[in-house]
């Protein structure tokens, strides 16, 4: 469930990211746990990724928030680092970590993951 969830989200934020066409938050060098930019479809711009209460959001506009993660997975560890230097083109590393809600408290439940990912824009 976490390796699924995790895998799923880093390819979907680095898509994302690949599309936008600016880097709004945080600032070139800068991090932060969650990421504003501009994409070219004036609807779902600016689109907000960040994190609250352990579930990894997305909000597209003036859209209503998405949870990508669902119940049975925590989000902690989120870093948004805005590598963005003298190029046109922004780049943005993502960091997080995916733990397995254990219900049970019983160890042979507990498994957590690291996530990294680096998306540039087009």
């Amino acid at each position: 469930e976490v390796e699924q969830q995790g895998a799923i989200i880093l390819t979907e934020l680095t898509q994302i990211i690949r599309n936008g066409s600016a880097i709004t938050f945080p600032a070139p060098g800068a991090t932060s746990s969650s990421l504003t930019i501009t994409v070219p479809t004036g609807l779902k711009s600016p689109t907000i990724m960040d994190v609250s209460s352990g579930v990894l959001r997305i909000k597209e506009g003036a859209g209503s928030l998405i949870n990508l993660t669902d119940s049975r997975v925590s989000t902690t560890n989120m870093v948004f680092s805005n590598l963005t230097g003298g190029s046109p083109h922004g780049s943005v590393r993502i960091q997080f970590t995916l733990s397995r809600i254990n219900a049970s408290s019983t160890n042979e439940y507990n498994y957590t993951q690291n996530f990294i990912g680096t998306a540039t824009l087009r």
